[in-house]
């Protein structure tokens, strides 16, 4: 299959990651969907931030239990190694994890049924590979989503302490719905190699430019510090 995006050993497929032939890669890191119809959902920020287009999928649990947690099961056979945000509410259509973490938030303004999420859980499968280091499972989070058209990005800042906690420096990073490219970026800033597939053109092209905006920018504070 034809990158969608390649440079600088990051790649984007444009697919459905159930369809096609798995890329070799040391870990998985993921933030899959969470089932919560965001198209008819205020319970996120209190609003909506947007909707994921239905002809692609629908953002149902029964689409997460069904289609989402089987791919990411047959994935774990080839990639032992991976780590993922499932979301609150999809915890138990999971397997259970080696190993469990989370993102404390401490000034979230996210809205459940029982009032305020201060947390999202991180689930941890295959071994660690800094076993023997005593890294931490968890961060407490204080950085805000970035603003892009995505219903539901990820902080840079937390999703660059999860890649560098999943992999090692060298290994090759795979994110099966990688949505605007956070992962990517991450593992980009981390100087990792990454893989991302994302059903939906609009998320691969937001993803492509994150990624070429950020060498521009890099370029700019180098050439800015130079003439200080």
């Amino acid at each position: 299959m034809k990158p969608y995006y390649e440079h600088a050993g990051i790649t984007i497929y444009h697919a459905d990651c159930s369809d096609i032939e798995l890329p070799f890669a040391d870990v998985i890191v993921t933030d899959p969907p969470y089932g919560i119809s965001l198209a008819a959902s205020n319970l996120r920020d209190g609003n909506s931030k947007g909707d994921y287009d239905t002809e692609a999928f629908e953002d149902t649990q029964e689409y997460v239990a069904s289609v989402v947690v089987p791919t990411l099961n047959s994935m774990r056979k080839r990639i032992p190694r991976c780590v993922l945000t499932p979301g609150q509410i999809n915890i138990h259509n999971y397997p259970q994890p080696e190993h469990m973490g989370c993102f404390f938030y401490p000034a979230s303004t996210s809205i459940s049924r029982w009032g305020m999420r201060l947390w999202q859980p991180i689930f941890y499968y295959g071994k660690d590979p800094y076993q023997n280091q005593l890294k931490p499972d968890s961060l407490v989070a204080t950085d805000s989503d970035r603003k892009t058209d995505h219903p539901c990005p990820k902080p840079l800042k937390s999703w660059k302490w999860l890649v560098a906690r999943a992999s090692l420096a060298g290994e090759i990073v795979l994110d099966p719905f990688a949505g605007s490219g956070t992962t990517l970026r991450a593992a980009k800033d981390l100087g990792r190699r990454a893989i991302g597939i994302e059903i939906e053109e609009k998320y691969c092209e937001i993803a492509a430019k994150r990624l070429s905006q950020e060498v521009l920018d890099f370029s700019e504070r180098a050439a800015a510090s130079t003439l200080r």
